[in-house]
């Protein structure tokens, strides 16, 4: 067997301890990152629901614009026979 005095094994001890408190602050240092992680994520879900909804806002808005826009559009050109009829003169008159 191999002798091991005394001042080594403190060594090895001290040097076990420091790589134990090394291992705990990383791991708390993961549970800080993944913490801020799920709340930043949490934070742009919400943000992304709320854009969502204004883009469907925005295209239905869009859309009705559009859809009166045709219809004024048809307006006018269903006035235009009725204002050359109204123009022309009748043979005879």
């Amino acid at each position: 067997m191999m002798n091991v005095n005394s001042a080594h094994m403190k060594d090895f001890q001290s040097f076990m301890h420091r790589l134990d408190q090394a291992a705990r602050s990383q791991q708390q240092i993961i549970r800080d990152c993944e913490q801020h992680f799920e709340t930043h994520r949490r934070q742009w879900m919400a943000k992304r629901q709320k854009l969502k909804s204004l883009e469907r806002v925005l295209d239905r808005y869009r859309r009705d614009e559009a859809l009166y826009a045709d219809r004024q559009e048809q307006r006018r050109l269903d006035d235009i026979p009725m204002k050359t009829a109204s123009y022309s003169v009748e043979p005879g008159d």
